[in-house]
């Protein structure tokens, strides 16, 4: 598959190993029942938007914003400092509460499990050296939205960053 973009590409090997709070079964449990509320990052600087390449089941070889589920007892803040680190090995500024995103169920079509719903946060990059994790080896910047993107992170930035 042809990806075409004008961006910056960061390609290293180092990736993180990801710990989670339960397993995929106590996980599906959990979220068979009730919503699951995530953070979504939208890290943008001169070089673009970034975004990671799926490697996780759910939505896998689909460009993504980086993000992940909020546990019990974590404030908004510290999830996204936590993804940040876990899932690029950064820090952030947090910018601004940009908006959110429903994702309905759609197991069937392989996309994902449960309902979601995801808390979009604009955010710049404060320090650290950026590299993927087990959910995403490949960072990229892009300037345009990429064509292979989650629909509906597609839709959002459209519509609140004026991105096409």
């Amino acid at each position: 598959m042809l990806h075409i973009f004008i961006g910056f590409t960061i390609c290293n090997m180092l990736v993180k190993k990801i710990k989670y709070p339960f397993t995929p079964k106590e996980y599906k449990k959990i979220y068979s029942k009730v919503p699951r509320l995530c953070v979504e990052l939208v890290i943008q600087d001169k070089k673009g938007i970034l975004f990671s390449l799926r490697k996780a089941k759910s939505w896998n070889g689909m460009w993504h914003l980086p993000g992940g589920t909020l546990y019990h007892g974590e404030t908004l803040s510290k999830c996204i400092d936590r993804v940040a680190r876990d899932e690029l090995g950064i820090k952030l500024n947090k910018k601004k509460f940009l908006g959110y995103i429903e994702y309905l169920q759609d197991e069937k079509n392989r996309r994902s499990f449960g309902t979601s719903v995801g808390l979009l946060f604009l955010c710049m990059i404060k320090s650290g050296k950026i590299r993927g994790s087990d959910q995403a080896e490949q960072i990229d910047f892009f300037k345009r939205l990429p064509i292979n993107i989650i629909p509906a992170h597609r839709t959002f930035l459209k519509k609140v960053l004026k991105i096409k």
